[in-house]
């Protein structure tokens, strides 16, 4: 079984980064942006055709709509530097079949979610890395029930 990482990002203002970013400020954490996108990531026979996938999950209604979101295919399923990826405590159990928003994904046996958060400096850069671990546990994730995946 191979993973596949799918990001969907919103094409039109994104007012939980906008929450995110003045409430991280306010906490005295230093960044001028926030990038953030919802992380599908799939578990699936060596055989499945990828761009099929990409295919299939621009059909499914209840995770993409092309007037409003950004769908691109990532090099690898997990975070790149700079970048930290928020998820439940546990991945969910390998499955016979998997279905999103009613349609099956065939060769697909896990399928799970994340939020990516990238942190920006004024240049536009990634903030340091001591600077994000300082968001991601004072406001991006909860350890009672989440776990950040990082670089």
């Amino acid at each position: 079984m191979v993973e596949r990482a799918f990001a969907i990002s919103l094409a039109i203002p994104d007012n939980e980064a906008s929450t995110a970013l003045s409430t991280l400020q306010r906490l005295g954490i230093p960044c001028a942006r926030i990038a953030r996108s919802y992380i599908h990531v799939f578990g699936m026979d060596d055989d499945v055709d990828s761009g099929e996938l990409e295919r299939v999950l621009r059909t499914v209604a209840t995770i993409y709509n092309p007037n409003k979101h950004r769908l691109r295919p990532l090099a690898e399923p997990r975070p790149i530097s700079g970048e930290v990826w928020i998820t439940s405590s546990e991945l969910p159990p390998e499955r016979d079949h998997v279905v999103i928003g009613g349609v099956e994904l065939r060769g697909v046996h896990r399928a799970w979610q994340a939020t990516s958060w990238r942190l920006l400096d004024e240049a536009g850069g990634d903030v340091p890395a001591p600077v994000l671990e300082r968001a991601v546990e004072t406001l991006l994730c909860n350890p009672a029930f989440q776990r950040a995946i990082r670089a």
